[in-house]
């Protein structure tokens, strides 16, 4: 505590590691996820790379304009938590319907946990419940 009776400023190493931490998740995001850019995967996903490159790609060849951003990002020690918006056209068939030509929107949340610059633990849970009435219609 200080004098003031507030907290003390955050460690300067640990702000700097919290920055890495969500600067990993950014990029994943905007490279991978947003543009479809598979190389920031292999950097950053660890031993969920492969699995992170098949939903990658199955999510944009469903959706081919596929744009992603984060709505909500936070950082406490090793785990990152960010909610996700996901907006596209649907032209390939996902979730076992046909393409429908509707455009849609969904949401992510994830958890990872980052050791040394690379996700080492991941959970995520996708709205795939609101994305199917999107495509179906019910």
């Amino acid at each position: 505590m200080t004098e003031s009776g507030s907290m003390d400023a955050r460690d300067p190493a640990d702000a700097r590691e919290t920055w890495n931490k969500k600067n990993i998740v950014e990029r994943f995001v905007s490279e991978a996820l947003d543009r479809g850019l598979l190389g920031v995967v292999d950097e950053t996903r660890g031993a969920f790379a492969e699995q992170s490159k098949r939903r990658i790609m199955a999510w944009r060849t469903a959706f081919p304009d596929l744009s992603t951003s984060i709505e909500q990002l936070v950082a406490e020690g090793d785990w990152v938590a960010f909610r996700l918006k996901h907006r596209g056209t649907h032209t390939g068939e996902f979730l076992e319907v046909a393409a429908t030509g509707r455009h849609v929107e969904f949401t992510s949340l994830v958890f990872n946990r980052v050791e040394n610059g690379v996700v080492v633990e991941n959970w995520g849970l996708h709205d795939n419940e609101t994305l199917r009435k999107q495509l179906t219609n019910r």
